[in-house]
């Protein structure tokens, strides 16, 4: 009687982990996506005047604005993906979203999203990338209250980049 209990718990608690795996990672991958938007609205309406011309070189802005435009093509596909992924592995059943409970269930879906992450991470490299090697604009053109939204959004990437840091702490 006491092993099942033993048994029950540790199955509790794996699938508790599988949880909260799955929550923080949604959370992070909207944290980016919702910077990347935040931060692409305001460089469009910081170069366009009060009649919709044009204020910036459109020379000059034409690779930030493919940057933005591929960041959310790619980070739409990730949360695509990772949606795919919890219907798929996470859920007993579409209609349920009760989360699995079984060892074998839950090694399971542990092991997809590990190989989707792979995947994720060569997607957030090259976001990364394209970063780094872009000038970035004017941080008066980019800063608001709550801080500089080019910073923040590449924090924002970066943290979902990272998120097997976040794994080991569970």
């Amino acid at each position: 009687m006491v092993r099942a209990d033993v048994g029950t718990a540790a199955m509790i608690n794996a699938s508790e982990r599988l949880w909260r795996i799955n929550q923080e990672y949604v959370r992070r991958l909207a944290m980016a996506r919702n910077t990347l938007s935040l931060l692409a609205s305001l460089l469009e309406t910081r170069w366009t005047d009060d009649d919709g011309r044009t204020r910036a070189d459109a020379r000059r802005t034409a690779p930030l604005r493919a940057l933005l435009r591929d960041a959310d093509a790619t980070l739409s596909a990730l949360h695509d993906e990772h949606r795919a992924w919890r219907y798929r592995y996470l859920y007993e059943s579409p209609d349920s979203k009760r989360i699995v409970q079984d060892n074998t269930a839950i090694e399971l879906a542990l092991a997809w999203f590990a190989y989707m992450r792979q995947v994720h991470e060569a997607a957030l490299d090259a976001i990364c990338s394209m970063l780094a090697t872009l000038a970035r604009p004017d941080p008066a053109f980019t800063t608001v209250a709550q801080g500089d939204l080019w910073a923040l959004f590449a924090a924002a990437v970066d943290n979902v980049r990272h998120f097997e840091l976040f794994i080991e702490s569970i």
